[in-house]
């Protein structure tokens, strides 16, 4: 579903909405606030699609995929931190 909304958005900006409106968001988090024992986290089935939509929207440019992370909002810093997961995880193909 992540890839059909990324393919339907000119940019990551309108991704962001789009995804917003899918029900790929859990919008059942409690909204109380950050305290030392309450913390607000999204689930892997909310980051995992992001992720896949701003890497497919960045072309795996990891740092415009850095920057549409932090823009993304919600637990923006778990999917900033997996839009390294491609440049780690699969090896460039020798040149």
């Amino acid at each position: 579903m992540a890839l059909e909304i990324a393919a339907l958005s000119g940019d990551t900006d309108e991704f962001t909405e789009r995804f917003y409106r899918s029900p790929l968001i859990d919008w059942t988090w409690e909204h109380g606030g950050w305290t030392t024992k309450t913390m607000a986290s999204g689930s892997s089935t909310e980051i995992v699609p992001a992720v896949v939509g701003i890497l497919h929207l960045c072309d795996s440019d990891v740092e415009q995929a850095v920057i549409a992370g932090v823009n993304f909002g919600r637990d923006n810093d778990t999917i900033v931190k997996s839009s390294f997961w491609k440049q780690i995880v699969i090896p460039k193909e020798p040149s």
